[in-house]
């Protein structure tokens, strides 16, 4: 079974615990482990289910995963830690200790900015801060990255056909929806071939 840590996290597709997490290609899955099975060979394996949480550098649905998430939580840390070290020095009385204590305050205020800028960076960079549940911008986040996929120099049908690996990939992983992706499919190919 996962760690404490990962009991704790829910599921952004289903709304279950995670049993544990898993890092693959770049990207972060939730894994439900569902007992064991017996396969049609007789073999036993282990059943699971793996759900897409986004991507390793920033995961939907989970502020906590995500660096922004993190890095305003450490600098709230620093922000706490430069408060009591003010409140030392005003009592300091060893001039000594109290230039120390200064150092070390101007070191914390160096890393609060730093972090500060990273901030900004990451916020310019994410164009989907919303979770995973706002569907709406869930799919818009997908029409603004294959647009932005068509507009680079180098597209190409390599880039189509990898994209459509990727949705193969998906609907496989989503055979509950099967007469609903075949029927969408052949609608495609309808239009596909009408143009």
């Amino acid at each position: 079974m996962g760690t404490k840590e990962e009991e704790k996290i829910i599921c952004p597709k289903c709304g279950k615990p995670c049993s544990w997490t898993i890092e693959q290609d770049g990207s972060k899955f939730c894994v439900h482990y569902e007992g064991y099975e017996k396969t049609a060979d007789g073999k036993i394996r282990k059943k699971q289910k793996k759900h897409y949480m986004g991507r390793v550098n920033y995961v939907l649905g989970r502020p906590d995963l995500q660096p922004l998430g993190k890095i305003k939580d450490e600098i709230k840390e620093l922000e706490f830690r430069i408060k009591l070290l003010e409140g030392e020095i005003k009592t300091e009385k060893d001039e000594g200790k109290r230039e120390e204590l200064l150092r070390e305050k101007e070191e914390l205020e160096k890393k609060k900015e730093e972090l500060e800028a990273k901030e900004k960076e990451i916020q310019k960079k994410n164009i989907h801060l919303r979770p995973v549940d706002d569907k709406e911008r869930f799919i818009e986040y997908i029409q603004e990255s294959l647009e932005l996929m068509e507009l680079q120099d180098d597209f190409d049908e390599k880039k189509i056909i990898k994209v459509l690996d990727i949705v193969e990939e998906f609907l496989k992983k989503n055979l509950q929806y099967k007469e609903l992706i075949v029927q969408k499919l052949k609608q495609i190919e309808e239009d596909l071939t009408k143009s």
